[in-house]
């Protein structure tokens, strides 16, 4: 089972500029039920999310929350291992939630109920137990992959570029990403061209998930902050400190690089430090930690604090409160 760990997000963030992959949460306290035409359902909404409003405009905020209910009962469908890891299905493609708010739910029709004759709609109604019954505006779209795949492929894409770096397509490949909307896993190429598509495709992997496109540049820092190659003296010279002051059983060596630029950059919260609190960046990331990174990464990159703020009953966490007032973080998965 993959697990992600604080190390991983942290060396994550430091080897991103521009993608921002979707990341799903759940409050067990969100909306108990879809907004409707009630008066004081709507009454309700407006004044707890007046914020949320403002930001984004009555009827984006209306289908949002319609879609965040939708969602949870399409979660709720979804067989779990003991361990809370979602089992999906070979038919789940992947789930969104588009700009105008709207759940868009992608579908890979098994070939039996193709030949069975069985429509769309009446498939995902039963392969959900109804979870898009009481939302008319959700929208269905059927695509080529399964998310499994789509998943595999990433994480062989992952290990294999990692681990080869005198691979010549593999040096040539700045980023890869997951894009849930398009079906599909983008490889940023540094150079592109239909010699290096083929390259890669020779060398690492051939398959028809995988697209191409021109990278923007070295993912290694980060928009608008210091420039470490600049600053090589200084950066070995906390290199040298961090390796030092971190316990090495809590902070493994592959990811103390990554670790010390994101520390000297701000982007980590003083209560994830792994000094001196001893956070152990080796276990697990719980969804709260991963929070917490994602407001220090957009604060830091805009110098301006998240102001917006959504409550759940069941926690106090001002950093979830704060990016739950943007629409990017829908359920858990």
């Amino acid at each position: 089972m993959f697990k992600i760990t604080l190390a991983f997000c942290l060396s994550f963030i430091m080897a991103i500029t521009s993608a921002v992959p979707i990341v799903y949460f759940s409050s067990t306290t969100a909306l108990s039920s879809s907004i409707t035409n009630d008066d004081d359902a709507l009454t309700q909404m407006l004044e707890t999310h007046s914020a949320f409003i403002d930001h984004f405009g009555l009827e984006f905020t209306i289908n949002y929350f319609r879609s965040m209910d939708t969602l949870q009962q399409i979660n709720a469908a979804i067989p779990q291992t003991e361990g809370g890891r979602n089992l999906y299905p070979d038919y789940f493609g992947g789930v969104y939630i588009d700009d105008n708010g709207v759940l868009v739910l992608l579908i890979v029709m098994p070939a039996e109920a193709v030949a069975n004759g069985t429509s769309v709609s009446a498939f995902v109604d039963e392969a959900f137990n109804g979870a898009l019954r009481n939302d008319s505006g959700a929208i269905i779209r059927e695509v080529s992959f399964s998310y499994n795949e789509l998943w595999e492929a990433m994480e062989f894409l992952n290990d294999f570029i990692f681990n080869n770096h005198d691979n010549p397509a593999a040096t040539n490949a700045d980023g890869w990403s997951l894009d849930v909307i398009g079906n599909r896993i983008i490889v940023h190429l540094e150079t592109y061209s239909a010699a290096n598509v083929e390259l890669f495709r020779q060398l690492i992997i051939d398959s028809p998930v995988i697209t191409f496109d021109q990278s923007i540049g070295p993912p290694m820092l980060l928009s608008g902050l210091p420039n470490y190659a600049e600053q090589e003296y200084e950066y070995d010279s906390a290199y040298a400190e961090y390796t030092d002051m971190y316990d090495l059983d809590i902070v493994s060596e592959w990811a103390l690089e990554g670790i010390t630029r994101a520390h000297a950059l701000g982007l980590i919260p003083s209560g994830l430090f792994a000094f001196p609190t001893f956070t152990d960046y080796t276990l697990q990331t719980t969804r709260a930690e991963f929070t917490a990174l994602a407001v220090a990464l957009y604060e830091t990159m805009t110098g301006e604090e998240i102001m917006g703020r959504i409550h759940f009953n069941d926690t106090d966490d001002v950093n979830i409160q704060k990016i739950l007032s943007f629409p990017i973080i829908y359920k858990h998965s």
